[in-house]
Parts: structure tokens; sequence; C-alpha cells
């Protein structure tokens, strides 16, 4: 009798958590791929800080010459990576869901500007996003109006990975 007592806790828990949506929520079907934390929670709206939010692309090819989407169909649907291979399959390759909703609190998540950068150097997708919060019991002690965050994607090819080995004789 005590293991459904123990899911259900387990439940409970996972559905509460007292923080904004951030890199552990990014669930990814390739193995390969994780999320860090590139620059952590700022406020873009100053003026100092708006140059870095406006830049990058809304489409890329990595170090395989796979194209590469991150996506937001709207802003209440998933944040997607998608790749386009050369045999022209699309390949999901990881999420984040944008709402988590209690009933008491709503956090939220969407991309920035819909423009990421992929660093081939690092074999990385560099994506900015903003989170916030309505309700009357966010995570923390009270509402946030929002703030941007960049997520570093890695997993991918670096360039070093891709370029020829010379052989030493």
């Amino acid at each position: 009798m005590r293991t459904p007592a123990i899911c259900l806790l387990l439940l409970a828990a996972s559905t509460t958590r007292a923080a904004p949506i951030d890199c552990t929520d990014w669930v990814f079907i390739d193995p390969a791929l994780s999320c860090s934390v590139l620059l952590g929670f700022t406020v873009p709206d100053q003026e100092q800080e708006r140059p870095w939010w406006n830049r990058g692309e809304d489409l890329a090819v990595d170090n395989e010459g796979h194209m590469l989407v991150v996506q937001q169909l709207s802003p209440d649907h998933r944040i997607e990576i998608l790749r386009r291979t050369a045999e022209f399959q699309v390949e999901l390759l990881g999420y984040l869901e944008t709402n988590r909703n209690n009933g008491i609190w709503l956090d939220r998540v969407r991309l920035e500007t819909g423009r990421f950068i992929f660093d081939p150097i690092g074999g990385r997708l560099i994506v900015p996003l903003r989170s916030t919060c309505a309700g009357t019991s966010c995570p923390g002690a009270a509402p946030y109006g929002g703030g941007t965050w960049v997520a570093a994607i890695t997993g991918f090819r670096t360039l070093h990975d891709t370029l020829p080995r010379r052989r030493r004789p």
C-alpha cells in the first residue's frame, strides 16, 4: 500500500516546482543534447541590454550540414528544436513546454526574439528565452514580470570533431 502513496507524493512534488522554467525542463529526444544556462536571468528592458537580444538567425546549419530551426508556433505552444537532414527528413531533437499551471500560478517561457545562434566551434545552439509568471503564488515570493536568460544547447558535433585528422609520419 505504500507504493501508491509514494507515487502520488512524487507526482505532487513535480507539479509544484518552486522555480521558473529553465534548463532542467528541456526534454531531449536526441540523448547527446543537454542544456546549460549561458547567461542567467536578466531584465533586457534596460537600454544597455537591448543589442544583445536582437542578434542571431532564424535558421542555421550545423557542422554536419543539417539545417536547424528553433520554433515556437504561438506563445502557448512548446518551443522545439528541429533538424532537417540532407535526406529532407525533419527530426525533433528536443522541446521545452512553455506553460506550467498548477491552478494557482502560471509559469511561462517563450523565445525572446525568435532568433538563435549556432556556435560551430563549441557545437552548441545559443537560444535567448524569456520567462514570466502570473498568479497569486508564483515561484519565489511574488509574480515576476519577466526576464531573459540564454540557454546553451550542447552536444552537436564541434568544428574539431568534423575537421580531418592529419596523421603523423
